[in-house]
């Protein structure tokens, strides 16, 4: 009966661990979205309105990142789309994971957005 006793309690705390390294890195999807954005918007500068930019955790250290560009002379959003690689310093980049180029509709902008990288904070 005893030796019930401890497993069971043993088998709380790992399932108290588990939920607790679960909520720790759940808010890092949300700065690499936030850093993105930022990174994003330093790319557009003046020339380009960035929107919903949103990134998505497909595996430990890749996220797939999104968002839409719209020239300030052009009406039409443009998808933009890149697979992020965050390295262990809390950087990351898109230049290794993104094998497809942007989209020619950016025109001239396609440089710009060609490779991000960025940090994230706090």
């Amino acid at each position: 009966m005893a030796v019930a006793g401890t497993a069971l309690a043993l088998i709380a705390v790992f399932v108290a661990l588990a939920v607790s390294v679960v909520d720790a890195r759940r808010p890092l999807e949300a700065k690499v979205s936030r850093s993105f954005a930022a990174a994003l918007s330093r790319a557009a500068g003046r020339a380009a309105i960035v929107a919903v930019p949103e990134c998505r955790k497909v595996a430990v250290e890749y996220y797939d990142c999104s968002a839409l560009v719209t020239r300030r002379r052009g009406p039409a959003s443009i998808p933009v789309a890149y697979h992020v690689w965050l390295n262990d310093d809390g950087c990351w980049d898109t230049k290794r994971r993104t094998h497809r180029p942007q989209p020619v509709e950016l025109g001239r902008l396609r440089p710009r957005f060609t490779a991000l990288e960025g940090c994230v904070t706090g």
